[in-house]
């Protein structure tokens, strides 16, 4: 079963994190910069102390009316965070997205910040997951139907594309019933 971790391997390590003494206008920038849609924030020590979106920044600026140069991370972040650890599954993640409705969802090691989830990087993995099984099986149906190879070589192959130890024992099963 596929984790945290592995989504983060693939969507990258970079992380990028602010201090919540600075600007919702630095934030912004940052944010910006570098493409990206929220970021940890820290306290001053390795602890995170809160999450802060574009969303936040666009609610305290425009709709408060608080001014993006003068008010501090720390007055709007969101405090109260969820965070997964590197072992989490990747059904958990998407499942406390979903329930507490949230875009981005910090990911520990023991209690060392090292990485961030999006939505998208969430949605992105499943799919190419999903894209990996369904080549796998086609790969494993084109070699069943008379192609080269054995069928051990087949289910192994299906098995190893797809990343999935359960899958070749899966195909095995469905071959034995055949």
């Amino acid at each position: 079963m596929s984790t945290a971790e592995d989504i983060r391997d693939f969507k990258g390590h970079d992380l990028f994190s602010i201090d919540a003494g600075r600007s919702v206008l630095d934030a912004t920038r940052l944010m910006e910069g570098k493409g990206i849609g929220a970021l940890p924030v820290s306290d001053g020590s390795a602890h995170l102390a809160g999450v802060l979106s574009e969303r936040d920044c666009a609610r305290a600026t425009i709709l408060r009316g608080l001014a993006a140069d003068s008010t501090s991370i720390g007055g709007i972040m969101t405090k109260e965070v969820i965070a997964v650890d590197l072992a989490t599954l990747v059904d958990k993640c998407m499942y406390l997205m979903s329930h507490h409705k949230i875009r981005h969802l910090p990911v520990k090691n023991g209690r060392d910040l090292v990485g961030i989830l999006s939505g998208s990087d969430v949605m992105r993995f499943v799919v190419r997951e999903q894209n990996i099984t369904i080549e796998a099986l086609e790969s494993f149906i084109h070699d069943d139907q008379g192609g080269e190879g054995t069928e051990t070589d087949s289910v192994h192959q299906c098995g190893r594309l797809a990343g999935h130890k359960k899958l070749s024992s899966k195909i095995t099963i469905l071959q034995d019933t055949n």
